[in-house]
């Protein structure tokens, strides 16, 4: 059996890096405690990174028994899903990164140089959120990795599937509709202007709505002064950001709402990352036959930002906000129409003022504890996990974009926030804020099938027919522990279904509220 030696680990590679000794005579090491191996079928990966990536992996070396790749991963890049053998990485220029396990687990992992990591055969991605080239020699093993080999911490391989909160990337954000008015940024009166050192200073995008001079609020970087948090805190204020919208103060927080139509009243609820604008669509097909309101929760655009140790982001505070509002409306009981944190959003108070409710639909909310055990604990960790990235991107590190990034391609699929364009992505952070207050109060919804058996008002489930196999089981728990719940799936569609079907959504969710 040919060894391999140092002259063949570094053949066509040496123009490309110039890696620490250290490194080639651990590579040289590894490799012929892997040749002495009894050798095992190969079966190539699939897909195979030196194929499908050629812009970030060369392939340095290869025989029967081993494979030496180089990878070279620029700052802000990040790979497609590939598949690797049994393998060691050996880091030659260190840097932080994103992993994303095919079942959807993400971790960030900080490398160091020369760190040697021994993983297993696995489907990932990864992306560079570092401010330097990553670069690293990683040694495929065909007939299998040495033994004593320490297994590779950062992607663990969990007992069942962990799916991602959410299914296929999305290819946009909803767009509002000519019927509401321009969303311009609140106006600040004149004696808060005088803040030079925390004035934005990036140019204003526009977002992606008809009609020209249309704005989103600019992401500041740094703290809000004082006195401008204060106006924001005028609801006449907060409701001339968009013409038409009204603001009130529910539970010492801002909330500004959009009604539009008459009739039985449907409120929409939107969910994490998003506000009042998302449900614009659906107002001008709701409002001919009913009393149509979109609003935005607390720390959601145009509303107030959170404070940087704001704690009062949670799903119970949300309900009571929600419930509060109702009671402003003074429309009598409603039906409610919740999308994913919104669904958990308007179940609670369901479940705690069905008095207020008339009819209930149900968008994918993250109902984990009516998931198998094994995938309820998996969905937790991996939604904890998550969070967790997100409040350290927001707080010590100072890298809101990159929360943004982790939590929005968790939930749409890895790639999902590069796939959108700078106005789409402009429109999230608008509601990065209220992003930021979740993941400082982590917390699963702790709803069961026995709770369900106490909700009397008519409920509608539905999901994706694209979306994740953990929200088809939910959709069909939830049918199944209410007592007289339906249940539909949206053809073609993933989480956000009201935008990649409306006409079947619309179709569908009216026909149940005209029977309730």
């Amino acid at each position: 059996m040919r060894h391999m030696t140092h002259d063949h680990i570094t053949h066509n590679m040496s123009r490309k890096i110039k890696a620490p000794a250290i490194l080639l005579t651990f590579l040289y090491v590894a490799t012929l405690v892997a040749s002495a191996q009894t050798q095992t079928p190969y079966i190539p990966p699939d897909p195979d990174p030196a194929k499908i990536d050629t812009a970030h992996f060369t392939v340095g070396y290869e025989d029967g028994h081993v494979r030496v790749l180089h990878l070279s991963l620029p700052p802000g890049e990040v790979t497609p899903m590939f598949e690797q053998m049994e393998h060691v990485v050996a880091v030659v220029r260190p840097s932080r990164l994103i992993l994303t396990a095919e079942n959807g687990v993400i971790r960030e992992l900080a490398t160091a140089t020369g760190q040697a990591i021994h993983g297993g055969r696995e489907k990932l991605s990864i992306r560079n959120i570092g401010n330097v080239t990553f670069d690293a020699v990683i040694t495929e093993f065909k007939d299998g990795a040495p033994a004593s080999a320490k297994k590779f911490p950062v992607v663990p391989e969990p007992r069942v599937p962990v799916i991602t909160n959410g299914a296929q990337p999305a290819t946009s954000v909803r767009p509002t509709p000519p019927s509401i008015p321009p969303l311009n940024p609140p106006p600040v009166p004149a004696e808060t202007k005088q803040t030079p050192a925390t004035a934005p200073t990036t140019p204003t995008v526009h977002d992606t709505i008809s009609g020209p001079g249309i704005h989103s609020i600019e992401p500041t970087k740094a703290p809000a002064p004082a006195k401008a948090i204060a106006a924001l805190e005028k609801p006449e204020v907060l409701a001339a950001a968009i013409p038409g919208a009204k603001a009130v103060r529910i539970n010492n927080s801002m909330v500004t709402f959009y009604e539009q139509g008459n009739g039985a009243t449907v409120v929409f609820v939107h969910g994490a990352l998003e506000d009042l604008r998302v449900w614009a669509p659906q107002l001008d097909s709701f409002s001919p036959q009913y009393h149509a309101v979109t609003y935005s929760m607390r720390y959601h655009y145009p509303n107030p930002p959170a404070g940087e140790k704001n704690e009062d982001y949670t799903y119970a505070q949300n309900a009571d906000d929600l419930a509060s509002f109702l009671r402003d409306l003074n429309a009598g009981a409603v039906h409610l129409i919740g999308q994913g944190y919104g669904a958990n959003v308007a179940l609670l108070v369901a479940m705690q003022h069905p008095e207020l409710v008339k009819s209930l639909v149900l968008m994918e909310p993250a109902l984990d504890a009516l998931l198998p055990e094994t995938r309820a604990e998996a969905a937790k960790y991996s939604r904890s996990e998550i969070l967790g990235i997100v409040k350290r991107a927001f707080g010590k590190q100072k890298m809101p974009e990159h929360g943004l990034q982790v939590y929005y391609d968790w939930y749409s699929g890895s790639g999902a926030w590069d796939a959108l364009t700078l106005e789409q992505q402009q429109h999230l952070r608008d509601n990065g804020s209220a992003l930021a207050a979740m993941s400082r109060m982590p917390e699963s919804d702790k709803f069961t099938c026995a709770d369900g058996a106490k909700i009397k008002v008519p409920v509608l489930a539905l999901t994706g027919e694209r979306s994740s196999p953990n929200m088809h089981v939910i959709n069909e728990q939830i049918a199944a522990c209410i007592p007289g719940a339906e249940k539909a799936v949206v053809p073609g569609a993933s989480h956000a279904m009201e935008e990649e079907n409306a006409t079947f959504f619309e179709k569908r969710v009216l026909e149940f509220l005209q029977r309730h």
